[in-house]
């Protein structure tokens, strides 16, 4: 999804920008469990 957007905003990005979005939204969604495991 994050993806798309940066997509729509942009219209072309290269392998290295999508390599950075991919990478981002991986951590976030890492840190986003981890925040979860410890709330539980």
């Amino acid at each position: 999804m994050a993806l798309s957007i940066v997509l729509r905003i942009k219209r072309t990005l290269d392998g290295v920008e999508i390599d950075t979005i991919i990478s981002d939204v991986e951590a976030r969604k890492a840190s986003a469990l981890e925040r979860q495991r410890r709330a539980d």
